[in-house]
């Protein structure tokens, strides 16, 4: 991982994996029809990853995008994008904004809305109002260098020729994505981290002079000089190594994380919230009597803490239901580090029992280096393969954190987890990877 504030997953060895699957269900190397196959399922399974590409998110009213549609286009045929800005109100005793009788959200100009606030708060000063007035963005999406605006509330179909666009983007991605090229011979250096800028331009410098001595030993063999006035004649026809220019070195287009991730999701549709759903179940029998439900990190007592706990109870928890990990969050929410049971053994084993801090303090923790690395929050929907890559390859990382929302995120669970993760953080680990995988195996 680069730092501990960016989730990635091990990128290289993702993109080999996903490369072997499509491999064996279409049996062929070719990275166009690998690359053309896996565009035709992506957009068969998730047709709005169409905002993968050169797409963006415009706000509109509807008497402005009325009057946008009748606006020349420029060159490219794209509308002039001068949109009103839209505010909303925002609903303190409801928790929400202010709606419609059709549940819309009211959206007006900056001078209406804060007319509308006046009405609603009547007691309120010229700072209350302005709070409760927030701007209203992206109503509409557009692609880029298109004619057409769509609305977000799905009363527009994206035309089949948009689609088309679409498509002809993501297979150039995916195509760059998958292929497996060496840059001696195809001249595209690889991102990584170097040095020195001497170290880049050693490797730039290595890679040509391999392409170029590659094109001289074939200019060697197909032409030879003869006779007294050096004729060169041709012995054989072959499509020249290098490409057009061998002497041309260039860097690796960049790979969309994303878009790695949701196209192994093509293949392995498990997401890791079923994972966890699975591997609660089974350790939860129903005949136990015990609760079905997976409580959130910080709402069930057992897992999760934050600061100012104290900490020696923590630690014999952690002992008693052999936790490995136990994720530190503040106030907000927000994932701070981590206890690591392996890490206050050694310490309690140096130093003594009592040269622990009575409660958890981040400074602290992290003076006496018993603080361990925030777990990457990564989504719902992650996959199971995803996961277990990621946990394999980091260092003294053994879990990863979603945020789980149960009346939006359900729909990716099968009927038996509906209901069963409780809204709020939950942490997966290798013990629920394995108790999933038994879960399956046994059934």
């Amino acid at each position: 991982m680069v730092d501990d504030n960016k989730n990635q997953i091990d990128i290289s060895s993702s993109r080999a994996y996903l490369r072997e699957l499509a491999i064996q269900r279409w049996n062929t190397d070719d990275t166009d029809v690998l690359a053309k196959n896996l565009v035709e399922q992506l957009l068969k399974e998730y047709p709005v990853v169409t905002t993968m590409t050169g797409a963006k998110l415009l706000s509109y009213d509807e008497d402005d995008l009325d009057e946008a549609k009748k606006l020349p286009r420029d060159t490219s045929g794209k509308i002039a994008t001068n949109t009103i800005d839209q505010y909303a109100v925002i609903d303190f005793d409801n928790e929400d904004v202010f709606r419609d009788d059709n549940g819309n959200t009211d959206l007006r100009d900056k001078e209406g809305a804060l007319e509308f606030a006046k009405k609603k708060y009547p007691k309120g000063d010229e700072v209350f109002l302005k709070c409760h007035v927030i701007k209203w963005t992206a109503t509409h999406l557009q692609f880029q260098n298109k004619k057409g605006i769509f609305s977000l509330d799905g009363s527009d179909d994206i035309p089949d020729k948009e689609m088309k666009s679409v498509a002809t983007s993501l297979q150039r991605q995916i195509k760059g994505i998958i292929e497996d090229s060496d840059p001696t011979t195809s001249g595209v250096l690889p991102r990584s981290v170097y040095p020195t800028i001497d170290h880049l331009r050693s490797e730039v410098e290595r890679i040509r002079k391999t392409r170029i001595d590659s094109r001289i030993k074939w200019i060697d063999g197909q032409w030879k000089r003869v006779g007294k006035q050096d004729r060169i004649l041709r012995r054989k026809t072959s499509d020249a190594p290098g490409g057009h220019n061998p002497a041309e070195v260039k860097l690796q287009s960049r790979v969309d994380y994303e878009l790695v991730a949701v196209l192994l999701r093509l293949f392995h549709p498990t997401p890791i919230a079923t994972v966890l759903c699975k591997s609660h179940l089974s350790m939860h029998d129903e005949e136990s009597g015990e609760p079905r439900e997976r409580t959130s990190l910080t709402e069930g007592g057992i897992i999760g803490v934050g600061e100012g706990d104290e900490l020696a109870p923590i630690i014999k928890k952690m002992i008693e239901f052999n936790f490995s990990v136990q994720p530190i969050f503040n106030k907000h929410g927000m994932t701070l580090g981590t206890l690591e049971l392996k890490g206050l053994t050694t310490f309690v084993t140096n130093h003594g029992w009592d040269s622990l801090p009575e409660e958890i303090d981040i400074g602290k923790l992290r003076e006496l280096k018993i603080l361990g690395r925030r777990l990457p929050v990564i989504s719902p929907e992650t996959t199971v393969e995803a996961v277990a890559v990621y946990l394999r390859t980091e260092i003294n990382i053994d879990g990863v954190l979603f945020e789980w929302n149960e009346e939006v995120d359900s729909r990716i669970l099968p009927d038996d987890c509906k209901g069963i993760l409780n809204d709020g953080f939950h942490i997966v680990t290798s013990h629920d990877l394995i108790a999933y995988e038994m879960s399956v195996g046994s059934s």
